[in-house]
């Protein structure tokens, strides 16, 4: 009886000291990555030969920015040279030029798998995005009219007036066609299906094997461009609402009506599970897939653009043309990138950003409508060593004055006298 009551309490004793041992122990879950985007520095800054026509594009070693025809002043008057338009390409890391082809286009160009998709005003032209070279074109029977998307093998493009198409990148042939309205419309897609506003307030879904029309939903106001996360699909509005529709169902999950927005809802994005969402009231939000608001930020100036969620990052562009970061988390905000001179140059498109950040590396590019182009690299991704500044304190220890052996010792210091 004895023998088990001491197993008992030594069994006891065992536990309670595992039990302080393993709470003494250190967190060894790793802080989460945050891109580290700005502060950024200027790698380079270049100004084209003409003003840009469109918003550009960029991958690993170029940015490609379409142009206009190139305008001289000849005795006071400005003079426009037909058929100088080009999609010219840049180096990503040096700003100098690579390459330029004449193709005329006011849309923004796509690339993809080092290819360059560039739609004129006759049809669509591939390019070697490395070269310039062209590789292939295909006629089409009406303009493009707004961007292009790439989903796996299919190249999605709005043409006038009313219709959605889809090109096989393979064969070049059109794999469907289908209407989805006349205006301006807006597009994005996952890899299942194109999500498409009309100028009516209707959110359309567009399936990409065959081009039939999934489901549809009437809203209110003039709506945004959606924004697609796993299985859901955000649009915003001029009335200040927010809603959440499942991709496949078309049911609405969710919606933040006009009482808790205080201005347009601009755009949203998604990361990580978690949807930031810009407003017209100047505020960023972060809310949960549920739509319950995790955090709210001030912006320092109007939203012009949606944001750009990714790797614990938040980036916004406002509309003083400056880029603003904000943590993932908690909304708390980072840093800012102002434009140089002029500062009343507009951007032309939203800034092209990178998310996989490198050492030493480009990762965002912005291009104004003046005709400049920046380069911009993370200042905290090129290593910089720490400012030296001067020591308050000596290092070591005071050691005594050297003596000869058998020299006497220096006569001990008095005591300082009192003042008091």
């Amino acid at each position: 009886m004895a023998r088990s009551v001491l197993v008992s309490v030594l069994a006891t004793i065992l536990l309670i000291l595992c039990a302080d041992l393993s709470g003494q122990q250190p967190n060894d879950r790793p802080e989460p990555y945050v891109a580290p985007l700005l502060p950024g520095e200027q790698a380079w800054i270049i100004t084209l030969p003409a003003t840009p026509a469109a918003a550009g594009a960029m991958d690993a070693e170029h940015v490609y920015v379409p142009l206009q025809n190139v305008a001289t002043m000849v005795e006071g008057e400005r003079v426009v040279k037909a058929g100088s338009a080009t999609i010219t390409a840049v180096a990503r890391e040096t700003g100098a030029t690579r390459w330029a082809a004449a193709i005329e286009t006011v849309i923004p160009p796509v690339v993809d798998d080092g290819r360059l998709f560039v739609a004129a005003s006759t049809g669509i032209h591939a390019l070697d995005a490395a070269t310039g070279k062209a590789l292939w074109s295909m006629p089409l029977d009406a303009r493009v009219r707004a961007p292009m998307l790439i989903r796996g093998n299919l190249l999605l493009a709005l043409i006038e007036p009313d219709q959605l198409l889809a090109v096989r990148l393979d064969t070049r042939e059109v794999a469907w066609r289908a209407a989805v309205g006349a205006g301006q419309v807006l597009m994005n897609a996952d890899q299942r299906a194109a999500y498409v506003t009309t100028p009516d307030g209707r959110l359309l879904c567009v399936m990409l094997a065959d081009g039939s029309l999934q489901w549809q939903r009437q809203l209110s106001g003039t709506l945004g461009p959606p924004a697609v996360g796993r299985d859901l699909v955000l649009v915003g509005s001029t009335t200040d609402s927010l809603w959440a529709f499942d991709s496949e169902s078309g049911d609405q999950k969710w919606v933040w009506a006009r009482r808790v927005f205080g201005g347009d809802v601009l755009g949203a994005d998604v990361d990580d599970e978690v949807i930031y969402v810009v407003s017209l009231d100047n505020i960023l939000r972060a809310l949960n897939r549920n739509g319950n608001q995790k955090w709210k930020a001030e912006l320092a100036t109007r939203p012009v653009f949606p944001p750009r969620a990714f790797f614990g990052t938040v980036a916004v562009t406002g509309l003083a043309r400056s880029v603003s970061t904000f943590l993932a988390t908690d909304g708390m905000p980072v840093a800012m990138w102002a434009p140089p001179p002029p500062g009343d140059a507009e951007m032309e498109g939203p800034p092209l950003i990178d998310e996989h950040l490198k050492p030493f590396s480009v990762a965002m590019v912005v291009i104004f409508r003046d005709g400049r182009v920046v380069g911009i690299r993370p200042a905290a991704m090129t290593f910089p060593e720490p400012v030296a500044a001067p020591l308050k304190v000596a290092p070591g220890r005071t050691l005594p004055p050297e003596r000869l052996p058998g020299a006497p010792l220096p006569p001990p210091v008095a005591p300082a006298a009192s003042t008091r």
